[in-house]
């Protein structure tokens, strides 16, 4: 008969639908494989829960006939068919529940609990009935006149110790086909235990194993242990319908333990878990926590298996919270696996799958202060695998083709970051989980880029991006550095993938060259901005920054450090983003002056003095560079300050470059020592050093007078002079506008203006300093003026009116 009825289906299906491929945006999505065909034709779509915001899947088959109290029973593979689980097939639809509660009254709360509006939702639909009233006639309780079951799920329960009620042999059988027939069976607190003989025929059905209370047991410990405070160890499907619980929540209940019951390994699935601190049958009485390879643990709230689960709800006798009634709301509803439509969704799949590597493009049209990055990623999904047995009354039992679709849930949206030192792809990956709330999911608004369709079922539309940067505001928070963009894309069920990392230059239109002005480590004036697109050559004279001396420029890895004149800098071919540093020297500056000490009315008081500044460029050898001459006031007591520029050259050995400052004395003056400091202060002899100064540009010397030149690079110095102690010759000077001569053991002496004789003198020789005022006219008195005489040993001198004094006729 069986293949009777597939001839049928044969003649009457469309056989050729194998496999449908949907192209869209570039994202390819498989839909409705027919792995196996079977006896009736089954479809299943990739679908979106837009209230929900989950994936489901939608399925559909063919109905050959009248269906039997088997019904359809849905079965979903999530490993290809290695192994089936029978799901739930009425999400939406209103379940039916028989509460056999263990005859006390207070036990009879279940109905009341499902009745709250904000705890059933209206989908949970209960009639209790007293366990002694099942035992005595479960079928007729069971189904209707036509023989066919009244309820979805039976839940047993609740009490503590179940009021020592059991079921009895015929109840259990009935029980038994109950479940056969792919109904749910609910086991509530301490009924599937040792005591409770016929309640435990049902413990290797949960996948479970008892043992008797106390410490007869391979463990040796008391088994019993619980808590105030469960866990969800399973973020499945369960703990999502009706009620969304948040991802590893912690819920409250009242104290309940679990019965001497070890779980298992991989017998059944474990969704919420007793929290510390334990105790056994109450709570503070040092409940014990056993794992075992084989055994499993004792520590289990509610497990299930198949269309059977176990939960702990009843030690409080009557007692229970709304977290834990909500519980009980997912568990019911989701052991209701039987159903007559011939639809249903599957609401326990989801895409746990990331999207793959977002892909990047630049867009070419735009600026350097606004470009454009397209982005776009393929989300992948899991695929599963659908069958569905029927249960015909005139076939009996068929099943269904097998079909396979992808459910991927697609691109909800984007992030980006850059890349720093102190901020990498693992950062940005920790930041981006950290944003999902407790219920695992990322808020819309959260997104940088944000592109699923608002308020849709859609399951395929463009998943691209455009993403528009300004490089200022990067470079105003990043820095100029070449920073890499960071990408990566989440799906709509959430999941983080991995990250793309790329050049942020391989996607700028346009390149921007910063030049920078620095002299002395100090910015001279702001910068300036040169927006290039690529391939441009950037051109530049070099710039001028007031009265700094351009010296070297540097970018990337090249570096010119020379005395600039008339360059130009040039980059041949824009290729990335370029930070140009311009550098200056800055010229010394000196605030001189000349100050006559321990005056003498016998000396004319010069009202200039001349001094020389020698640039030294190694000092082992005394290697001039330069030496520039400058006149500075002179006189006595609090004379003014010159002010002296000399540039300061740069070159590879600055940190042997120094500065040597010399006052040029005048006749009958001797040098007496100078004081030097960094700033306009009062200088007095008491602070006097004899040294002459010498100033070193980049690194000082131990020693007083080897002076540093601060970022400022300005010094006051006041060079002190004094009369010269006479050595028994001739001296020359003028006084009031008239030549004295100076004479000491000599008897006679000529003058010569300009080498001509002028006139013999004759005087009395004495130790003693005379002098002789001369009618020299004052214009005479700027030309060269000599005067021969022997000295007291009888040789030839000559006493000259030189340059030491009025600076004529400059042979140094």
């Amino acid at each position: 008969m069986k293949r009777l009825v597939q001839t049928i289906f044969l003649l009457s299906a469309t056989v050729t639908v194998a496999l449908v491929i949907h192209l869209y945006m570039g994202n390819v999505f498989a839909d409705g494989l027919v792995i196996s065909k079977g006896d009736f034709a089954l479809s299943a779509e990739n679908k979106w829960d837009r209230e929900n915001e989950r994936n489901y899947a939608s399925i559909s088959w063919d109905s050959l006939g009248e269906i039997s109290q088997g019904g359809y029973r849905l079965f979903v593979s999530d490993n290809l068919g290695e192994t089936w689980e029978n799901v739930s097939m009425n999400y939406g639809e209103t379940v039916k529940v028989l509460n056999v509660y263990p005859d006390i009254e207070g036990s009879n709360r279940l109905k009341e609990w499902m009745d709250q509006e904000q705890v059933g939702l209206g989908l949970v639909n209960v009639t209790p009935i007293t366990i002694t009233e099942y035992n005595s006639n479960p079928e007729k309780i069971l189904r209707d006149n036509n023989n066919e079951y009244i309820y979805d799920v039976i839940f047993f329960g609740s009490w503590d110790t179940n009021n020592a009620k059991d079921l009895n042999t015929h109840s259990t059988i009935s029980t038994k086909a109950f479940m056969d027939s792919g109904r749910g069976v609910l086991f509530g607190h301490d009924t599937i235990w040792t005591s409770r003989a016929n309640f435990r025929s049902f413990q290797n059905d949960l996948g479970i194993t008892t043992y008797s209370t106390g410490t007869s047991n391979p463990w040796g410990v008391e088994l019993r242990m619980g808590s105030s405070k469960v866990r969800v160890i399973d973020n499945g499907y369960l703990m999502k319908y009706p009620h969304e619980l948040a991802n590893n929540l912690t819920l409250t209940i009242p104290y309940t333990h679990s019965a001497a019951q070890m779980s298992g390994v991989g017998t059944n699935r474990q969704w919420l878990e007793f929290i510390g601190p334990f105790g056994q049958t109450s709570a503070g009485s040092n409940g014990n926590h056993v794992t075992d390879p084989v055994y499993g643990t004792n520590n289990f709230y509610l497990l299930t298996k198949g269309n059977l689960a176990i939960i702990q709800t009843g030690h409080s006798n009557g007692q229970s919270t709304e977290d834990e009634m909500k519980i009980l709301v997912n568990t019911l509803y989701n052991l209701a696996q039987v159903s007559f439509n011939t639809f249903a969704s599957d609401y326990t799949v989801k895409d746990s799958l990331a999207p793959n590597k977002p892909t990047l493009k630049g867009i070419e049209e735009g600026t350097f202060d606004r470009f454009s990055l397209e982005i776009d990623s393929l989300d992948q999904g899991n695929r599963y695998q659908w069958k569905v047995e029927a249960d015909y009354k005139a076939y009996g039992e068929l099943t269904s083709d097998i079909v396979q679709e992808e459910i991927v849930s697609n691109i909800a949206g984007y992030f980006y970051r850059f890349k720093t030192d102190t901020y990498n792809e693992t950062d940005f990956l920790n930041e981006v989980e950290n944003l999902k709330n407790e219920f695992g999911r990322i808020p819309e608004n959260r997104y940088d880029l944000y592109v699923a369709p608002q308020n849709s079922a859609l399951t395929e539309y463009n998943t691209k991006a455009n993403l528009t940067l300004n490089g200022t505001d990067i470079f105003n928070t990043y820095g100029e550095q070449d920073l890499s963009i960071m990408v990566l894309a989440v799906d709509r069920a959430n999941n983080v993938g991995q990250v793309t990392t790329a050049p942020l230059i391989d996607y700028m239109p346009e390149y921007r060259v910063t030049e920078r002005y620095i002299g002395l480590e100090q910015q001279l004036k702001p910068d300036t901005y040169v927006m290039l697109r690529k391939g441009e050559a950037y051109v530049q004279s070099f710039p001028t920054a007031g009265e700094w001396i351009p010296y070297g420029y540097e970018y990337a890895d090249i570096s010119v450090e020379e005395e600039i004149k008339n360059t130009t800098v040039t980059i041949p071919a824009m290729d990335k983003n370029f930070v140009i540093t311009y550098r200056y020297l800055a010229p010394v500056e000196l605030h001189v002056r000349q100050v006559i000490a321990d005056a003498s009315d016998k000396l004319a008081i010069p009202d200039k003095g001349r001094v020389s500044i020698a640039g030294i460029l190694d000092q082992t050898s005394d290697t001039t560079t330069q030496t520039q001459y400058y006149m500075v006031e002179s006189g006595v007591g609090d004379v003014p300050y010159t002010k002296v520029t000399y540039p300061r050259l740069y070159n590879e050995h600055a940190s042997a470059f120094s500065l040597h400052l010399e006052s040029l004395v005048p006749t009958f003056y001797a040098y007496k020592g100078s004081v030097v400091s960094t700033d306009n202060r009062v200088h007095t002899e008491t602070n006097l050093i004899d040294a002459k100064p010498v100033f070193f540009l980049d690194q000082p010397e131990p020693s007083a007078y080897n002076t540093l030149l601060d970022w400022k690079n300005q010094f006051w110095v006041t060079l002190y002079i004094e009369p010269a102690q006479s050595d028994g010759s001739i001296q020359l000077n003028v006084i009031n506008q008239q030549l004295h001569i100076y004479y000491t053991n000599t008897s006679r002496f000529t003058v010569f203006i300009n080498g001509e004789k002028f006139k013999d003198y004759e005087v009395e020789n004495k130790p003693s300093e005379e002098v002789i005022i001369l009618e020299v006219p004052v214009s005479e008195m700027r030309h060269k003026i000599t005067v021969e005489y022997e000295n007291k040993e009888g040789n030839k001198e000559v006493a000259y009116w030189n340059n030491h004094w009025d600076f004529v006729d400059d042979n140094r």
